[in-house]
Order: structure tokens, then sequence, then C-alpha cells
């Protein structure tokens, strides 16, 4: 019997009899030519930006958190400081 150790139990019961065939036993290469050929591995994905899905680009989301993680001004602060440089952004979104 095999017991699932992490999420929700999965008991699956093997009934009959078995044998252990590791590979260098007598058996091994007849056992293993009938045996289904593993997968490709899936290729590497592509990296996504931190910053997919949001609205304003990575740079000006990058200097945003660079000026309330160095200097600690407020969200209104933050907000007057994008403004100026001509970046319309209400203060709830930062």
């Amino acid at each position: 019997m095999f017991c699932a150790f992490s999420g929700p139990p999965r008991i699956l019961r093997l009934y009959g009899q078995g044998r252990v065939v590791v590979a260098g036993d007598d058996r091994w290469e007849e056992l293993a030519a009938g045996a289904r050929p593993r997968p490709p591995p899936h290729p590497d994905p592509i990296p996504r930006s931190a910053f997919a899905g949001f609205r304003f680009p990575s740079d000006v989301i990058g200097l945003a958190v660079r000026w309330y993680l160095r200097f600690g001004p407020s969200y209104r602060d933050v907000e007057k400081l994008l403004a100026e440089r001509g970046v319309e952004v209400d203060h709830v979104t930062i």
C-alpha cells in the first residue's frame, strides 16, 4: 500500500505478488524494454516580468517603490512627485 505524505490522502492498494527489480538485475533489460519511454522535458518557460499585468510601465512602478522605500513619503507625496513628472496616478493605486 502506498500513502500520500502531503496533500489529501490518496491510498492505492495493490493485491498479488511483486518483486523489486533494480538496474543490474537479470530481468532489468527485459522489463525496461517494455516500459514506456519518458516524455521529453518541457522547455523552460519564458520568464515573465515581475510587473506583468500592471497598468503602469515597470520603470514608473520601480521609481515609485524606490521613492517610497528610500525616503518614506506618504502615498499622497509619491502621487505628487509622479504628477510632477507627468504620470497621473491616484494615491490609492500606489
